[in-house]
């Protein structure tokens, strides 16, 4: 049996990208904290991360949709892109969102599978019951105001709940707008209740943070950084990642998003920023190496498209002081 902390332990040490994974079933049931044990580990994974455990000589099994189904280890089973919903970070372990476990458990359709719908409703029901008990009024977030180069200003501040719909606008337009993000078009769907649950629950994480960019009055972008993972031989290294709508790209939004990027490091002690970029991505690369991030690898074939051509990424570094 694992609990919560046997858990974490069991997946730090598993040694892939958080991109190509996430927990799923029981494991997800108990970092969400709707139970406090599993008896096994089910992970999704990518197709890409699934032909490279085939390729290592792991078991594998073809399931009645022709995915794949990995026998990993004794308590670990991994399925190919098994997933509902979106995928959020808890403790440094990408985990499918409760909306989408919620989905995932009854398509499954078994009792017990059900019984953990109603187990996860009720505990999600109860947690909101309690916030509105504890903190019935909002709690304001520092904001920060800058002059951009036109000379109007942008307001970066973390997300309260009211920015979801915002939020999932920003999200499912820049999917249209760029190719060089991680989902195809239509692809991002989630609930304005998702989202709330979302911005809730990063609040609330010390080892993130959330910005949203507001200009002329509404939301334009949106960046994160966070613990790459939360293992205390991790805990120097953070990744950062950014959305910005096409409109208003090449304003100095992103850079004043990085600035607040870089202060939230600094006042974590992190020695380390990172992340990756599509090699072809010149603006965002610019940016970057402005601000003195390094590339220092490259993944080949990191996104594949929906016409099957690729595109390679970069692993850019910045060391803090």
């Amino acid at each position: 049996m694992f609990d919560k902390d046997s858990l974490l332990r069991q997946l730090h040490e598993l040694p892939f990208h958080q991109k190509e994974y996430w927990v799923v079933a029981g494991g997800a049931m108990v970092l969400h904290g709707f139970r406090a044990q599993t008896h096994d580990i089910d992970l999704g994974c990518s197709t890409h991360l699934a032909d490279q455990l085939e390729q290592q000589g792991y078991t594998v099994l073809r399931c009645d949709d022709g995915t794949r189904r990995i026998q990993y280890s004794e308590n670990i089973e991994i399925f190919e892109n098994w997933i509902e919903g979106t995928v959020e970070m808890i403790n440094g372990i990408p985990v499918v969102c409760a909306d989408g476990l919620i989905q995932m458990k009854k398509k499954l359709g078994r009792e017990k599978d059900l019984a953990d719908v109603v187990l996860i409703e009720k505990a999600r029901k109860c947690k909101l019951e309690i916030n509105a008990l504890s903190d019935p009024t909002p709690r304001k977030e520092p904001a920060m105001t800058y002059t951009l180069k036109n000379g109007k200003t942008v307001t970066i501040r973390k997300p309260s709940v009211q920015d979801a719909q915002s939020i999932i606008f920003i999200m499912s337009t820049a999917y249209t707008e760029t190719p060089f993000l991680a989902r195809e078009p239509g692809e991002f769907c989630k609930s304005v209740e998702e989202e709330e649950s979302i911005i809730q629950n990063k609040c609330n994480d010390e080892d993130s943070s959330w910005f949203v960019a507001e200009y002329e009055g509404k939301l334009v972008g949106q960046c994160s950084v966070g613990l790459v993972r939360s293992s205390l031989r991790y805990r120097h290294r953070a990744q950062v990642a950014f959305v910005i709508l096409k409109k208003y790209q090449g304003l100095g939004i992103g850079g004043k998003m990085m600035q607040e990027c870089i202060r939230w490091c600094e006042d974590k002690k992190i020695t380390q920023m990172e992340l990756d970029v599509v090699t072809t991505n010149e603006k965002a690369l610019a940016m970057y190496r402005g601000f003195g991030f390094e590339v220092t690898g490259t993944v080949p074939n990191a996104l594949r498209y929906a016409d099957g051509t690729c595109a390679d990424e970069y692993i850019m570094i910045k060391r803090l002081q």
